[in-house]
């Protein structure tokens, strides 16, 4: 079929899944960074197959610890397909909920805060409250205020089974 058709760039993202599943980061990186310049050139940059291989693209650079790589591109992702697809489309919504993650990995609580309660709210106009996407939204803004949470809670904080901190010794005289 050629390096160039479709099923051949399916083949080669699917071996890039491979990679990654089989702890081969560096391999899979690779192939996607290889995926996503095909795509670009075969296809051109707004094609809906070059957005989903920059997102995964995104997830390789996350996997190889290249956070603010995998940041600009879900940012960038996000943007195009807001503006290729609207603010309500489904893949709207999880580049949005994607970019949130990143957002996790590069310590930006708040920015992650702030974009789940937008997915939520989103999920819930757009699907009802019972939707299992709107389920999975509710959950996944639980755990980041969690996580915000014990980001804010002081260190003196005290429980079941927990002590304050002893006091500073007095200065001697």
């Amino acid at each position: 079929m050629g390096p160039d058709h479709p099923d051949t760039l399916g083949a080669r993202h699917n071996l890039a899944i491979s990679y990654s599943d089989a702890g081969r980061t560096q391999d899979a990186l690779e192939l996607r960074e290889r995926v996503l310049a095909d795509h670009q050139r075969l296809l051109g940059p707004d094609h809906p197959a070059t957005l989903s291989a920059r997102n995964n693209l995104a997830t390789s650079y996350s996997d190889a610890g290249r956070t603010q790589d995998a940041l600009e591109l879900r940012e960038r992702v996000l943007a195009d397909r807001e503006r290729l697809l609207g603010p309500d489309h489904p893949d709207t919504l999880g580049a949005r909920h994607n970019l949130a993650i990143s957002y996790s990995d590069a310590g930006r609580t708040q920015d992650a805060l702030e974009l789940r309660e937008r997915v939520l709210a989103d999920h819930q106009r757009l699907l009802g409250p019972d939707h299992p996407a709107t389920l999975s939204a509710r959950h996944n803004l639980a755990t980041i205020r969690a996580i915000a949470a014990d980001i804010q809670q002081p260190a003196t904080a005290t429980g079941p089974g927990l002590r304050p901190p002893s006091p500073p010794p007095a200065p001697s005289a």
